[in-house]
This record gives C-alpha cells, structure tokens and sequence, in this order.
C-alpha cells in the first residue's frame, strides 16, 4: 500500500462517491429542498457516542430538511457518462472544448465554531470540524502557497455576472499553472470533460447590493490529513456561498471571489470505515478487519512498539495510524454532535469551512500518458 505522500492537509482530487481515498468529490443531485433519493443513516452510526444536545436537523440554510421520522434526505449523485442522464459534456473531445468562467482556491480553512451554516435549524451556526482546525490549517496554507493543492471552480453555464443566473459549479483539480492559464488534472472528469465533482442549482443572488453566488446541496468528498493519516470525509448536503467581487471579474479572464464558505454534515461511521478500509490492507499489522470498533470494550485494537516497528517503507503510514487510533476516537465525542436519523444516536460531524478565489483561466487538460 502507498498513498500520495504530497497530499497535505486537504486533498482536491475530484472522483465519484466511494473511490479512492485520496479523492474529493462533489456530487449534485435535484433542486434544493426537492431531494428524491432518501437515504436512512441509521445503518451507519457511531456505536454508541454519547454527546449532550438536542435533537439536530438540516436548516434552511442547507435547504434540505429531516423527515417526520428524522431520517434525512441525502442527495443523490448526477448520473454516470453512459447512464441515463448523464452530463453532454461525455462525448466532448478535452482537447478542444471551451471551458467556462474560472476561479483557483487561493485560501481554504476550517473555519471556526462560529461559521458556517445552520445545519440543525436552531439559530446557531455549526462547525463540530472547527476542533480540527488548529491541527490542519497550517498544513493546507502550505499546500496552498506551494502548488501542492490546486483547485479550480468552473462555473458551467455562467453567461453574465449579474443577479439571477443558473449555472453549475465544477469542481476541478488543477494540474500546472502556465502563462495560458490553467491545466486541469483528467482525472477531474469522468469521460470527456464531464466533471466528476459538481455542486448543482447555484445562482448569483443580490444580498444587500452585494452579488452572491450559491450552490448546492451536493456530496463533497475531502481528504484530511491527522495524525498522518489521510481520511476521506464525504461532506453530505453540501452548499458553498461566495461574494462575487464584479469589479476583478469577468467571463474572459475569470472570478474573485470573496468570503466563501462551505458547509455540510459528515457521517462518524464513514471516517471510520475509511480507517478500517485503510488498515485493512497493512500487512505490517496483520491485516486487521477492523482496527476501530466503537462497539468493542477498547475502540482500537493495541500494538506493541515492536510490532509498530515493523510498518517500515510503504507501511510507515500504518504504524502512524495504529499508534494514534485512540486520539482519532477520543475526539469522537466532542465531534459527533448531530444526531441524522432520529435514534437518539449522534452520529454526524458538521463541517464548516472558508476560502477565498482569485479569477482563473482554464486552458486545458493535460495530457495523459499511456502507460
């Protein structure tokens, strides 16, 4: 087993649901509030963690409510190319097509407790992830400044900077930065230029003179990096909010964007299973089933020093989780604080995060090379 040793804190790889861990994805679905697919979380709580606090909802900020029996209406992901349904951009040839108007993420962060969305409808913005943050936020600036972790908003669809526009948000993964602008990594597109991650329904709003874009619900997928480990995050009912900052935009040279926010709920068992997928395949520790049991009377299974000792090489990563499973699960308590499906059980983390953009172009797709 080898994982990408340059992704920091916050990979932007952008895949489909359910792929590799090093892969963030973002996944549309119908208008906001009119989610067909309903999916019941209950299979998937935290075994147990305790945690203070009322029964949780999404607000009207993420526009996505609970059901009469607090299950929650997750959004679906946008058919495949080859499926019914799917995007017209399948069929599209990356090496001629005309991409839209552009940004590049020139600052992303875990925000504090205090932004950025009302997930739970009482009045109070949830970010359980801002525990996180003091831990994280110096390694993504990192990987920001030196290229490392290139993400690229293309606002599809996008004809005119003005008040109510219809587009989508793509979320692409920048491979090279050139005097033409920018190269864009083809595993953003699942065939042809057909994003792989797409935040849907996002608009440009008039809040207050101030013109406002908005996207979503969707299903983002993020990688963080703690305590070495790299962890696939699927952020369900996602919506981003941006100021558009008119006077350093435009459709041929790009969009700033201003005080952005991302915001959306995470499933506890899913971090899980992403650690337990994960370790699964070390060797060097006997190829654990599961190495996290929130069910069991200890939640991680102990290691002696020597046995650590052997994850050597391309194992190096699996000794660095073992040994730091227990602080992985003791912060389980003061970050599982949404309660999804109505049991009783919290077993969501709320993601609250901010960036900032600066206009792009997008010149192309780089090459692939045949193997």
């Amino acid at each position: 087993m080898k994982l990408n040793d340059t992704l920091k804190l916050l990979m932007v790889l952008l895949m489909s649901a359910g792929m590799a861990t090093t892969t963030l994805t973002a996944c549309g679905g119908d208008e906001p509030g009119e989610t067909d697919v309903e999916t019941d979380a209950g299979d998937e709580d935290t075994g147990g963690v305790d945690n203070d606090g009322g029964e949780e909802d999404t607000g009207p900020d993420a526009d996505t409510g609970p059901g009469p029996d607090g299950t929650i209406d997750l959004v679906p992901p946008p058919a495949r190319c080859g499926e019914e349904g799917a995007s017209e951009r399948c069929d599209e040839d990356p090496e001629t097509f005309e991409f839209g108007a552009a940004s590049k993420i020139s600052a992303l962060q875990i925000a504090g407790a205090d932004c950025c969305f009302d997930l739970d409808g009482d009045g109070f913005e949830d970010n359980s992830l801002s525990l996180a943050g003091s831990l994280a936020n110096g390694s993504l600036a990192d990987g920001i400044a030196d290229g490392s972790l290139s993400l690229i908003l293309e606002h599809d669809g996008l004809t005119a900077l003005e008040v109510g526009q219809e587009f989508n948000v793509n979320f692409l993964l920048g491979a090279e930065s050139t005097a033409d602008g920018e190269i864009i990594d083809p595993a953003s597109f699942d065939s042809g230029v057909a994003p792989q991650a797409v935040l849907p329904n996002a608009t440009i709003v008039d809040d207050g003179g101030v013109s406002v874009v908005e996207a979503g619900p969707g299903t983002v997928v993020i990688v963080l990096e703690l305590f070495g480990l790299e962890l696939s995050l699927a952020v369900r009912n996602a919506v981003i909010s941006a100021d558009v900052v008119a006077e350093e935009s435009s459709l041929e040279t790009g969009v700033t964007l201003e005080n952005g926010r991302l915001g959306g709920l995470v499933l506890f068992q899913e971090l899980v299973d992403t650690i337990n997928n994960v370790t699964a395949t070390c060797e060097c520790l006997g190829n654990p089933e599961k190495l996290i049991n929130m069910e069991a009377e200890s939640a991680c299974i102990e290691y002696t020093e020597a046995e650590l000792a052997g994850c050597v090489d391309d194992e190096s990563i699996c000794g660095d989780i073992a040994e730091n499973c227990s602080a992985v699960t003791s912060l389980a308590p003061a970050l599982v604080v949404h309660d999804v499906d109505g049991d009783g059980e919290k077993d969501a983390i709320s993601v609250g995060m901010t960036f900032e953009a600066e206009p792009a172009v997008i010149a192309g797709v780089e090459a692939v090379v045949a193997e």
